[in-house]
This record gives C-alpha cells, sequence and structure tokens, in this order.
C-alpha cells in the first residue's frame, strides 16, 4: 500500500459527507498528489457546487495536474490527470 491511502484507488465517491474522516477538498488535494506522482488518471465524485473550482485550479497548478468536470445526475465529477 502506498503512503497515500487515495492512491490505491483510481474511482472517489464522496458524495456522502457524514462518511469522510476528512475535509473532502483535503481529499481531493490528497487525490490530485496521486494523480502527479503516480502519472495515473483518477475520478472523483461530490455533490455540485461544493468545491470551490478558483482554489481547486491553483491547486491543480501547484501539483501539475489537469482536471476536468462534468455533471451527472446533480453530482459534480472532476478527472485530475497529470499535466504533459
Amino acid at each position: 500500500m502506498t503512503e497515500n491511502k487515495y492512491c490505491d484507488k483510481k474511482e472517489h465517491d464522496i458524495t456522502d459527507f457524514s462518511k469522510c474522516t476528512e475535509h473532502p477538498f483535503t481529499m481531493i488535494v490528497k487525490i490530485m498528489e496521486c494523480a502527479s506522482k503516480l502519472r495515473q488518471e483518477y475520478i472523483v465524485k461530490v455533490p455540485l457546487g461544493t468545491i470551490p473550482i478558483n482554489i481547486l485550479t491553483e491547486y491543480s497548478l501547484k501539483l501539475n495536474v489537469e482536471f476536468d468536470t462534468k455533471e451527472e445526475n446533480g453530482v459534480a465529477v472532476f478527472i485530475f490527470k497529470p499535466s504533459g
């Protein structure tokens, strides 16, 4: 197992915040770190409007990760992958 527990799964569903052991934004940043470090694609689902895109963009630039987002049935789906 890797030191970052979020790297082990390629898809994460954090639409039920009651199951979170840490803040959802913190979880997303750790998943972005996985994408950057392991050079792989990760998918995260969260409730619409819960993640501030402007701050997420700043982290993606810092971590050298690209992301795309789409809406599926009232859920925001983020796709993170390494830049370049």
